[in-house]
């Protein structure tokens, strides 16, 4: 499952059935039942949000016994967080993910 973290949502020009726009509780509840189907998830971003949001699936499928359901924070380059605060606080962030199974 890949989750996509940004400022700007872009819809596609075809509808997927494996693809979610988080609008609504219903929108949600559907990306939360896959979230526990998958055997990986990889949440795609650079910003803040993105790494709540890895941070966030791992906390919440290790409180439900999912341990073995990878998370992967991916983006390119470097993080806003290392753009916008520094290397070392990039780098105590990233061992803290790592830490937690990201």
């Amino acid at each position: 499952m890949l989750l996509a973290c940004g400022a700007y949502k872009k819809r596609l020009n075809k509808d997927y059935s494996n693809v979610f726009y988080l609008e609504d509780r219903y929108s949600h509840a559907k990306a939360h039942n896959e979230i526990l189907k998958a055997e990986k998830i990889v949440v795609l971003g650079s910003t803040m949000d993105a790494f709540q949001t890895a941070s966030s699936v791992r906390a919440y499928l290790n409180s439900i016994g999912y341990q073995k359901t990878e998370v992967i924070l991916l983006h390119e380059g470097f993080s806003e967080i290392h753009k916008n605060m520094s290397d070392k606080v990039s780098h105590v962030i990233n061992k803290m993910l790592a830490k937690e199974g990201i």
